[in-house]
């Protein structure tokens, strides 16, 4: 199977080379050729080393050697170290996805875009806000924006076949009695959205936002006014900040079981229109060595890429134990917790790559036993603001 594949590879490559001189080799999901093995078990990486000589040979003779994959963490050592450069493309910011959405949403007559099938005219309504789709659409793909403007189209049509037939017309003549365009509503791009998180979510890991408000949550107004204060404020006010001033970010709610800590932190993500990121203690753990840190890890970043984003982790004492208590052999609690709390400092001060800042994502804990939680989570930039739901 080894030599086959490489036979293969070596076989389209001569052929190409032969055929011109300068010659690019991409290879997509390399991940799927060479994937990391576990260190425990002996297994040999034939198929890595083959293809590593075999990204030697090409190019010292010049070939250019591209790779793409979806999980760059699990590519064996042998190959990434052949990898000269390594970039990182993540899923469009707010700012993008609003850029995106004006080249593919025609707002005048002149930019229409026709559909092939049914070859009628589209053009947005006027209320239709680009700044709402661009929050409404986070983490989201540019292929995914593609797909929730055709859809919204469909959706369209079928609005207004429903009203051809109350009206007894045909399609028709509906839309040349509205002038001969069909009009996208707010209403139809939000059932695409909300079309493309449930088609997507499991792949994308896409969070939603919850239909959870203020009304629902019966009292608590004092807990409600230290949200705002730690919430609202770096959201309406972000210059405050700019000079290097950390940010609250870390909310930690406690007390008994059943008295609405989940509610009030869906809640929290619904009021101020962010995204809420669920995460329960046993999704991070993995059996093998240094994966568990990894989930934690994965789960801020998809948080960053769909900021702004609440992370909600419900029962934290099971995800973040004292330190030195749990006596498992292999320390995987400790892990975590340090992976943890480096990932929260990051959250509340930010960085200047562009790519990993917190700004924008704020974290909520919640837990009956704030007695069994590691004492370093409690202090000034992590879970600094604790409020009881007693």
């Amino acid at each position: 199977m080894c030599c086959k594949t490489i036979g293969t590879i070596r076989g389209k490559v001569d052929g190409a080379v032969q055929q011109c001189g300068n010659l690019i080799l991409y290879l997509k999901h390399i991940d799927a050729l060479t994937k990391k093995v576990d260190p425990q078990q002996q297994q040999k990486e034939t198929l890595s080393l083959k293809l590593a000589d075999l990204i030697d040979e090409y190019t010292s003779e010049g070939v250019v050697f591209i790779a793409s994959s979806n999980d760059p963490d699990s590519i064996s050592e042998i190959v990434r170290s052949k990898m000269k450069f390594e970039f990182s493309v993540s899923v469009p910011s707010e700012v993008e996805r609003k850029m995106i959405f004006q080249q593919l949403v025609a707002f005048n007559i002149n930019s229409v875009k026709k559909n092939q099938k049914n070859d009628f005219n589209y053009l947005a309504r006027e209320d239709l806000s680009l700044n709402t789709l661009a929050l409404q659409s986070a983490g989201l793909t540019p292929k995914d924006l593609e797909s929730i403007v055709q859809n919204a189209k469909n959706i369209a049509i079928d609005r207004l076949e429903d009203q051809a037939i109350d009206h007894e017309l045909t399609l028709e003549e509906l839309v040349a009695l509205s002038g001969g365009m069909i009009k996208l509503s707010p209403e139809d791009f939000e059932k695409a959205i909300n079309d493309a998180r449930s088609k997507f979510s499991d792949s994308i890991g896409a969070p939603r936002i919850p239909d959870v408000k203020w009304e629902d949550v019966g009292g608590l107004d004092l807990v409600k006014d230290e949200i705002l204060d730690t919430i609202d404020m770096p959201l309406k006010h972000p210059e405050l900040f700019s000079s290097g001033m950390k940010k609250r970010s870390g909310i930690l709610f406690y007390g008994p079981p059943g008295t609405g800590k989940t509610l009030l932190a869906k809640a929290i993500a619904t009021n101020f229109a962010l995204n809420f990121f669920s995460v329960k203690g046993p999704e991070l753990l993995n059996m093998y060595i240094g994966e568990s840190e990894a989930n934690v890890r994965r789960v801020f970043q998809k948080a960053r890429d769909a900021k702004p984003c609440v992370i909600f982790f419900d029962e934290l004492d099971s995800v973040a134990p004292k330190r030195g208590n749990q006596g498992d052999s292999g320390g995987v609690m400790d892990r975590i917790v340090s992976q943890l709390l480096a990932e929260l400092d990051g959250m509340s001060g930010g960085t200047d790559d562009g790519g990993s800042s917190g700004d924008g994502v704020f974290v909520v804990g919640a837990t009956n036993r704030p007695d069994l939680l590691d004492e370093a989570l409690l202090r000034p930039g992590r879970f600094d603001k604790m409020l009881s739901r007693c």
